[in-house]
Formats: C-alpha cells, sequence, structure tokens
C-alpha cells in the first residue's frame, strides 16, 4: 500500500477583504458587474470551493501554462497562489519539472478526489499551485 501525504491549504483573508464586497443599492439591486471576492474558482466535477479569482498568479511571467507530461498528455494549467479544497498526494517529486528548480505534488479534489492539477514548492520556499484550466469552473458567490 503506498502511503499518501494529504495536506490542505486555506486562503485566508483579512477583515477588510472580506467586508469590501458591493452592497445592494436601496432598491436591493447588487451592481450588475460582479467583483473577484463575490466569485469562485470550483471544481467542474462537485462544485467544491477552490479558490478566487484575486488567487490567480504569474509564474515565469504568465498565469496560464500548457504543458505535456512523459506520456504526451498536454495540460493547460492556471497559476493560484493559494487554494483550499484540495489535497496533496505522494512525497514531493523533481522528476520531469515544469518550472525549473520547484518540487510538485499532484493536487485533487478535497470533495471528489478528481485530479485537479499540482502544487509546485521551490527551493526558496516560495509555493503556488498549477490548476488544470478545464477542471475548474468560476461561479458567483452564492448570496
Amino acid at each position: 500500500m503506498s502511503m499518501f501525504t494529504f495536506v490542505t491549504a486555506y486562503a485566508l483573508k483579512s477583515d477588510k477583504e472580506r467586508s469590501s464586497k458591493k452592497k445592494p443599492d436601496a432598491q436591493g439591486r447588487s451592481d450588475p458587474q460582479t467583483s473577484d471576492e463575490e466569485r469562485w474558482i470550483v471544481c467542474r466535477q462537485c462544485m467544491q470551493r477552490l479558490t478566487r479569482p484575486s488567487e490567480r498568479t504569474s509564474i515565469n511571467g504568465s498565469h496560464q501554462h500548457t504543458f505535456a507530461n512523459p506520456s504526451g498528455i498536454v495540460f493547460e494549467i492556471g497559476c493560484f497562489a493559494m487554494v483550499r479544497g484540495c489535497s496533496f498526494i505522494g512525497p514531493p517529486s523533481y522528476e520531469f519539472p515544469w518550472f525549473a528548480g520547484h518540487s510538485w505534488q499532484i493536487a485533487i479534489c478535497s470533495t471528489c478526489q478528481t485530479h485537479l492539477g499540482w502544487l509546485f514548492k521551490g527551493q526558496a520556499g516560495t509555493q503556488f499551485c498549477g490548476l488544470i484550466l478545464d477542471h475548474l469552473k468560476e461561479i458567483d458567490a452564492p448570496t
């Protein structure tokens, strides 16, 4: 039996960031444009909340990257500074790295176990998640 390491990272927001949501006007209508803090990026399979659009980050000059694994399977990923709702399995690996100087671990949805991407950890202590874009969906937060 393989040994799996499960780690869950949670995005924490300050009170100021949480209270910055747009408020309805006197007639109870909200602004038609939804802010990033009112939206969630979720697992397409089960709708588990994973991260917010504001957590998108640029790695090597871009948020979005396309890579192929050694089997030739192509993945289009987006990089996110923080996620929640993911579990990271297996030991960190430096085999076939997509980002120089970073180890990787597989990221799965902590609710439905769908493969969502990878956690990348740099030797300087930096980390980010590369999530498979077609396994994600962006939604408005429930009111």
